[in-house]
């Protein structure tokens, strides 16, 4: 009957929206399955996220807290480097005062030890008691100021370090220049002593001689 067909087409149309509305039903789970997923995947990206954030903030901390550190090792060098060159400043005034005494000391002792030469150099023609004598007071002072320059010097060598050492060693150089000069001078008086007491005693003997002799 036409009543009849119309309720079949309309089951028949109820049946296609029916199967429509489950395929439409399963696609739309699947779909929700998917966003479950691609949240679950933005959850996890988020978590790394914080993760990488925080282990950012921490190293960034640790960042500022180096800079810091070595702003303030900087600081302590360039108080260091300004102190040594502070140091180094007076060391450098102690070394040219001590350079300045040297080198007076050192004229000092090459007058001295000209006037000396000009005295050994009269006693060969004097051979007096009276100027050895003089001879041996001046290098007994020579030797007191020697010993007394030599103290000076190791006192200021225990303040300068290693330049206080080269200053010693130059000043023992000059020291034993100077007393090998002396000791050669001192080696010719004695020879031209010895000559002396020769002649006199030959001459001495010659007077005897013609004494002795019979008129």
């Amino acid at each position: 009957t036409p009543q009849l067909e119309v309720l079949l087409r309309q089951v028949h149309s109820l049946k296609k929206v029916r199967k429509a509305t489950a395929e439409e039903l399963v696609k739309a789970q699947d779909r929700r399955e998917e966003l479950r997923q691609e949240l679950e995947q933005l959850k996890q990206q988020k978590e790394a996220l914080e993760r990488t954030w925080q282990q950012v903030q921490e190293s960034l901390k640790r960042a500022q807290l180096q800079g810091k550190e070595v702003e303030a090792k900087g600081q302590r060098l360039c108080e260091l480097c300004l102190e040594q060159q502070q140091d180094q400043e007076g060391t450098k005034q102690q070394w040219e005062q001590l350079k300045n005494l040297y080198r007076e000391q050192r004229w000092q002792q090459c007058q001295e030890l000209e006037a000396i030469m000009e005295e050994l150099k009269h006693l060969r023609v004097s051979h007096t008691p009276a100027h050895l004598q003089a001879e041996l007071v001046k290098l007994e002072q020579m030797k007191e100021k020697w010993l007394s320059l030599e103290r000076r010097v190791r006192d200021t060598e225990e303040q300068l370090g290693p330049e206080g050492a080269v200053l010693w060693r130059l000043m023992q150089q000059e020291q034993e220049w100077a007393e090998r000069k002396l000791e050669a001078e001192l080696g010719r008086r004695q020879l031209s002593l010895q000559r002396r007491d020769r002649l006199a005693e030959e001459l001495q003997q010659l007077q005897h001689s013609q004494e002795a002799r019979p008129e």
